[in-house]
């Protein structure tokens, strides 16, 4: 099973490849990074999904959450 990487801000599977931290330190573990979500421009760790059945979840989620935040105005 493949695991699929989405954008926490946005859901979108547009996201590139891992940039190192300026900050990582030698020792202090695996390589931390970031990556970049080429849709809404958002920077940091993506949601890994396991299925597209969670996939699809997460974007029914999305569109709850920006509906809500319309109704609010």
């Amino acid at each position: 099973m493949a695991e699929i990487n989405a954008c926490l801000k946005c859901g979108s599977r547009n996201i590139s490849g891992l940039k190192q931290l300026a900050y990582w330190a030698k020792g202090s573990g695996p390589m931390m990074g970031i990556y970049t979500c080429q849709d809404c421009g958002y920077e940091g760790h993506p949601f890994v999904l396991d299925s597209l059945r969670d996939y699809k979840k997460l974007l029914e989620l999305k569109k709850e959450e920006q509906n809500a935040r319309i109704k609010k105005g």
